[in-house]
């Protein structure tokens, strides 16, 4: 518990948003969501303790799935902007299924190689 706020929760902030400085001629993006079920609750505002949220963490795989996909709203402006970089052990079939993606959802991207293409096994 954060005694400063009084919130009871866990804190994902930090899952997957720092990586090693080794990598940071990749200047990627990365994105983590964590979606879970509303626990049911008598009135709509009521907020779900810590223990209901840590059991739909801890059950999480043998709950049934009602979501299969959740759509995100992109700036048009950022996703006309968007730049691809394809790994360096790419597939050329995969690179094939990439650029085809990009001419019919996003021909404004751009796409690039890897730095490392052809020099790690």
């Amino acid at each position: 518990m954060n005694k400063a706020t009084g919130y009871e929760g866990i804190n994902f902030n930090g899952i997957g948003r720092y990586k090693r400085t080794i990598w940071s001629f990749e200047q990627e993006w990365r994105f983590h969501l964590e979606i879970f079920p509303k626990p049911d609750t008598k009135q709509k505002d009521e907020k779900f303790s810590i223990d209901q949220l840590t059991e739909l963490i801890d059950n999480r795989h043998s709950l049934k799935q009602e979501l299969t996909h959740f759509d995100l709203q992109i700036d048009q402006g950022c996703f006309n902007k968007m730049q691809i970089t394809l790994g360096p052990k790419i597939e050329p079939g995969d690179k094939e299924i990439v650029e085809s993606l990009i001419e019919r959802y996003n021909p404004k991207a751009r796409i690039h190689s890897s730095n490392l293409t052809g020099s790690i096994r």
